[in-house]
C-alpha cells in the first residue's frame, strides 16, 4: 500500500504580517489576528512600560498557519505571536 501527502493549498501560509494582511485571504488573517490580539490583552500576558536605557527590546513575530480537514478543505486560519 502507497500513501500520498500533499499540501493542496501550498504557498498560502505568510511569513510575515504584512504579507498575511495584504494578501488574497487578508480578511481571514486580520480577523485572526485581532482574535490573538485581543486574547493577549485579555489575559494580561504583558505590561506596557518604559524600557530602561540599558535594556533592549524582545522582538515578536507573527507566526500564521493554515488548518486543513482530512479531505484538503480549509477548517480555519489560525495567528499566534511568538
Amino acid at each position: 500500500m502507497t500513501h500520498t501527502a500533499y499540501n493542496v493549498q501550498d504557498g498560502m501560509e505568510p511569513s510575515t504580517h504584512a504579507e498575511a494582511i495584504n494578501g488574497p485571504q487578508g480578511e481571514e488573517w486580520m480577523k485572526v489576528t485581532n482574535q490573538e490580539h485581543q486574547s493577549l490583552l485579555e489575559n494580561n500576558t504583558w505590561e506596557l512600560c518604559d524600557l530602561p536605557e540599558d535594556r533592549k527590546a524582545i522582538d515578536c513575530k507573527w507566526i500564521f498557519k493554515v488548518k486543513y480537514h482530512a479531505n484538503g478543505k480549509i477548517e480555519r486560519f489560525k495567528s499566534t505571536s511568538g
